[in-house]
């Protein structure tokens, strides 16, 4: 069956509302705030602070060979000095399938059970080594490979697809790569995701049963994931709107703070109910106690995100991958 809608397509406009979504905060904030910020010249600042994606890693960007390992190095600066952060996201797109006939399938055909689903195939990229690229790269980013992930729309359809638009991360499952791998890792026998054989995700259209259909591996998937993405993401942007106030000598960061959590609790209400993640609120506290303290802001959590330091990341590998096939976003 043919793709209604294909992987650029779900790229650009996920990543739109991503981006979209993490600043949308703004414009609850008190007294019409973007005729300040505009006025001070800091939301055009903020504003263009977007997201760029990138196709893969040319070949200009993968190191030479050096002893031990592979090296490859990201280099990013926002404008402004500021921190800049990776996510390595996987897209894929999907067709409907009514029924799988592997047997002992949570899709099986049986009387009186829905077995109408998403299918996906993976690993089925850069002679089928494409997993344990992404394994690769997400053991190489250390505490943060949860930034390594497939994103899997579950959406086959183009009329679903026009309907949803702006809410398409909500008919989404983010699924970081090395969980698959762990989970797959406490079956007994154990069951790993091999190069040279492609596989096919199965997932429900409301994401509640999934699975890694050639190995039949019965995935518990995190449905919180995408509110904790999401609050990141958020976090984030308070962290650069503050800098940003700051560097202009602006010494009423409480009073902007105070109006950020107002804010977020405000745009929580009205538009992403049931999505937000203590980690906002905790990363408020956190700042403000250390305005209080010293007037420094920290760093937002980086559990889905890697940062990138000034100087760029490099990454080591014990081999040489192909990243041709591996896509990134830099916020």
């Amino acid at each position: 069956m043919k793709k209604q809608i294909n992987e650029k397509t779900f790229e650009l406009n996920i990543t739109n509302e991503l981006l979209n979504l993490s600043k949308a905060f703004v414009w609850y904030m008190e007294n019409s705030p973007i005729k300040d910020l505009i006025s001070n010249n800091i939301w055009p600042e903020f504003s263009n602070q977007t997201c760029l994606y990138g196709i893969g890693l040319t070949q200009e960007e993968e190191s030479n060979i050096n002893t031990g390992g592979y090296d490859v190095s990201i280099n990013y600066a926002l404008p402004g000095g500021y921190e800049a952060r990776l996510m390595c996201l996987q897209y894929k797109a999907g067709i409907h399938s009514t029924y799988s006939k592997l047997s002992g399938s949570q899709f099986e055909r049986k009387k009186g059970v829905e077995t109408d689903h998403v299918c996906f195939t993976f690993n089925d990229a850069a002679k089928k080594t494409q997993h344990s690229t992404l394994r690769k790269l997400a053991i190489s980013l250390g505490k943060t490979s949860d930034s390594v992930m497939y994103v899997l729309p579950r959406i086959t359809k183009k009329e679903d697809f026009l309907t949803n638009i702006g809410r398409l991360i909500y008919k989404t499952s983010f699924v970081p790569v090395l969980e698959i791998d762990a989970q797959g890792e406490r079956q007994n026998p154990k069951i790993e995701i091999k190069d040279g054989v492609k596989h096919k995700f199965r997932t429900s259209y409301d994401g509640t049963k999934s699975e890694v259909n050639l190995l039949l591996l019965l995935l518990v998937l995190d449905h919180g994931l995408i509110g904790n993405l999401l609050s990141e993401l958020i976090c984030i942007q308070i962290e650069r709107l503050l800098k940003i106030f700051k560097r202009g000598n602006r010494t009423d960061l409480t009073e902007l703070l105070d109006n950020i959590s107002v804010a977020i609790d405000q745009y929580f209400e009205s538009q992403l109910k049931g999505q937000m993640s203590s980690s906002i609120k905790e990363y408020i506290e956190n700042v403000r106690d250390r305005i209080i303290q010293d007037y420094y802001i920290p760093s937002a959590p980086s559990n889905f995100t890697t940062i990138i330091p000034e100087g760029g990341i490099r990454l080591n590998f014990e081999e040489k991958l192909n990243l041709s096939n591996i896509n990134y976003q830099i916020f």
